[in-house]
């Protein structure tokens, strides 16, 4: 491109598939580069700003499928390349993730606070992607298509979440979204075919219009851990299959369930008690003497580590749950007997008692299977 450009305008690239190479000066005067400039692009592999540039517009990269890296011009005051991925100079918005970078797995630096829109879009590689705490915006359509996509980890400093953010992730089998999101966009979870199991965080009161929809073919369960009586749901938030079960903490949030859902869904209230994130028992502490003492988890196992340092085996109580470790030491999680009685604990190996467990099955106060 001449040095002398100082303007790319809105969608100028766009739909150009036989555009493989896009060079700029090192004097180049190139300022402002507008929306979608690089948008649905099949054959770029490769694009270095100059350090010129101070504006950039919305969804730039937009639909494209060929880009491995996106540099920066060094001596660029707007913008940053870490390895390829493009940002915001101080970090602070991730805008973005090459659609063919090849690496598996990801974690956004701790500076982070935003995900711009269509920022992992079309992204054939990525398998686990880890966001940093500290991270409050997930923009439109910002995970879409990320075919690979099998694990996300949310931060708990996470409010917003856009319009499609996740569409058409093939592979993500789980998502659990943390207390404090406060805003949602419309079919903000659409098409996810191997969903198996949505936790819906404590301090979200609100669910929006078509919240969940598409396809949900392998979808089982929804998990609502809100208490509060301020929890609503709109008439066409879930258009889910009938089959999928709810497990919520309330009476309450039963009923504003059974108002608002077209299908007629199993709603199951658990007991508040029992609901515990794996994290909670991830928090081993020092004995100044004998080393760790807590939970300790080991090849995707969680074991008990006593004051003297050897493993329990059989009934724990921590913080008021009971948990049964196999004579392995290893954690008990489904159902499990002992003394010729039936248990059943939550995969965070908490005991489920007086009420009925996921598969529909009754155990007592004392979590005994009665029927």
């Amino acid at each position: 491109m001449p040095a002398s450009l100082e303007y790319i305008g809105t969608s100028a690239f766009s739909f150009s598939q036989k555009l493989k190479k896009l060079t700029f000066s090192s004097s180049s005067k190139l300022e402002l580069i507008s929306h979608e400039a690089f948008a649905n692009l099949s054959n770029l592999e490769k694009l270095t700003l100059p350090k010129s540039v101070k504006t950039l517009g919305s969804n730039l990269f937009r639909l494209t499928t060929s880009l491995k890296h996106v540099d920066v011009e060094e001596g660029n005051e707007s913008f940053a390349s870490v390895d390829g991925v493009l940002f915001s100079k101080d970090k602070t918005q991730l805008i973005y993730y090459p659609s063919q970078k090849n690496d598996e797995s990801y974690k956004t630096p701790k500076e982070t606070k935003e995900l711009a829109s269509y920022s992992f879009n079309k992204n054939s590689y990525l398998k686990k992607l880890e966001l940093n705490e500290g991270l409050e915006k997930i923009g439109t359509f910002a995970f879409a298509d990320a075919i690979k996509l099998e694990e996300i980890s949310l931060p708990n400093s996470l409010e917003t979440i856009e319009r499609l953010a996740f569409y058409g992730n093939l592979e993500l089998k789980e998502l659990i979204l943390p207390d404090n999101v406060k805003n949602f966009g419309k079919h903000v979870m659409n098409g996810l075919p191997k969903l198996k199991s949505l936790t819906i965080g404590n301090n979200i009161n609100s669910l929006p219009s078509f919240f969940l929809s598409g396809v949900l073919d392998s979808l089982k369960e929804i998990h609502i851990k809100n208490k509060s009586t301020e929890f609503s749901v709109k008439k066409d938030t879930f258009a889910i299959p009938e089959t999928v079960k709810f497990y919520v903490t309330s009476e309450h949030i039963k009923d504003v369930l059974k108002s608002n859902l077209s299908t007629s869904n199993d709603i199951i209230v658990e007991k508040v008690d029992n609901i515990k994130q794996e994290t909670d028992v991830a928090k081993p502490k020092k004995n100044s003497n004998q080393g760790v003492v807590g939970w300790v988890k080991d090849k995707g196992l969680w074991y008990y580590l006593n004051e003297s340092g050897s493993m329990a085996t059989g009934w724990v109580k921590d913080k008021g749950l009971w948990y049964y470790l196999n004579e392995s030491g290893s954690m008990a999680t489904g159902w499990f007997t002992v003394s010729g009685k039936w248990y059943y604990t939550y995969n965070s190996g908490d005991l489920l008692v007086n009420t009925t467990t996921p598969d529909g099955y009754r155990v007592n106060a004392n979590g005994e299977w009665v029927g």
